[in-house]
């Protein structure tokens, strides 16, 4: 007669259907990282409100979008430039900070402080963003500053490459760091010009990282005492033929190749550049290889380039060449989570303290009208495999490279 244990044993073997399936991945809740409201006051700016993460300190975060001219190239920089010479005292009585970014997309403007201090800190941010009344002595003091950081970066092998592949991936647009022509001919007046045409009401938009209430925030930022209409256009023609720089003296040879990244895979991109920081840094006898995702006006671009003796140039210009089918063996699954996790990491800890969370939300979709970008791409990387990674880099292989190069 069979015991209970053995029936047990029995009734548990015949139920038993093997070990349980696999289970997708699934992302952790990302409501932290969603607005808590997105108010569109009539006649007002645009507010994007988030609860702050870090008690007593609020961020508040202005962005306009730019659309440079060829003959405005870096007016966009000396704006960032001026705006924060003209607010740092101001912010320094309060232990307030303040930053002025041009970024591929427009210009920021962001002042970080107490709550305490919330009407004190908009009427920093009301000044920092207010018409230009700057001098032409500071205006051409930081033309200047922006053009020599310009020109020195393109006087190096790896610079002048750069510069060339990213000028090529947007032919149409000239490059956030401005033009050496324009920013030799900057005026106070030119400066000013421009801000009337890009600095209006309808063209900002407000993120706020706070615990203050809600009253106190629509009354200070209600229109930052912006115009509600644009100035005229910019002047001169806006599709100006930029001819190239001429190439550096170098002793090594520089060569470069870039393909534009799809704008519909923010995470796949994210992953892209983790796995060139962790495995795809190389440096052969004879050659060294530098790659990087960067982000430009039209398009994010992966950029690899390298310079070698001659002895180097071939190996040098393989590896590049062949670095969409390297990069397809590396996107292993493991290599692809690890690259996934990473990425997320470095997306919370930008978050963790209100200004960098003002800048993720605005960076990451709010800065294009879509506030819940960076909970998606957050939520997207958690759910990230091989399978998706396989896909986006097969997309990028079919494209044929731009390339450039510079010889001895």
């Amino acid at each position: 007669m069979p015991t209970a244990l053995s029936l047990l044993w029995l009734v548990g073997t015949a139920l038993w259907t093997g070990p349980p399936a696999p289970q997708a991945p699934q992302a952790p809740r990302s409501a932290w990282l969603r607005p808590d409201t997105v108010l569109h006051p009539p006649g007002a700016v645009p507010l994007l409100i988030k609860s702050s993460p870090a008690e007593g300190l609020t961020a508040i975060r202005v962005f306009f979008p730019l659309d440079e001219s060829f003959t405005e190239a870096g007016m966009g920089r000396i704006l960032a430039r001026v705006a924060a010479e003209r607010v740092a005292g101001g912010a320094a009585r309060v232990g307030a900070t303040f930053e002025a970014i041009r970024t591929p997309d427009g210009i920021s403007y962001t002042v970080t402080g107490a709550d305490e201090d919330f009407d004190y800190l908009s009427w920093i941010l009301r000044q920092a963003v207010s018409e230009p009344t700057e001098s032409d002595v500071v205006v051409r003091r930081w033309s200047s500053r922006a053009r020599l950081s310009l020109e020195q970066a393109r006087e190096t092998g790896r610079g002048w490459v750069q510069a060339d592949l990213l000028g090529r991936i947007c032919p149409e647009v000239p490059p956030e760091v401005g033009l050496s022509a324009p920013l030799a001919g900057a005026s106070r007046e030119g400066v000013r010009r421009f801000w009337r045409r890009t600095h209006t009401r309808d063209r900002a938009s407000v993120i706020v990282v706070t615990r203050a209430p809600w009253p106190l925030v629509l009354s200070a930022l209600r229109t930052l005492d912006l115009p509600e209409e644009a100035g005229p256009g910019p002047a001169g023609t806006t599709d100006a033929v930029v001819p190239p720089a001429r190439s550096p003296e170098v002793l090594r040879r520089w060569y470069g190749e870039a393909r534009p990244l799809p704008g519909d895979a923010p995470a796949e991109t994210r992953v892209l550049g983790e796995l060139l920081r962790t495995y795809a840094t190389d440096s052969g006898r004879d050659y060294e290889i530098f790659l990087e995702v960067r982000r430009a006006r039209c398009s994010a671009a992966l950029l690899a380039m390298g310079t070698a003796y001659r002895s180097g140039d071939r190996d040098m210009r393989s590896r590049i060449s062949g670095l969409p089918e390297w990069l397809a063996n590396e996107a292993t699954e493991g290599n692809v989570r690890a690259a996934a996790a990473d990425a997320r990491r470095t997306l919370a800890r930008g978050a963790a303290d209100p200004s960098g969370l003002a800048a993720a939300l605005g960076r990451e979709g709010a800065d294009a009208g879509d506030p819940d970008g960076l909970s998606r791409l957050y939520d997207r990387l958690g759910l990230l495999g091989q399978t998706e990674m396989a896909a986006f880099l097969g997309r990028i292989s079919a494209l044929t490279p731009l390339r450039s190069e510079v010889r001895p």
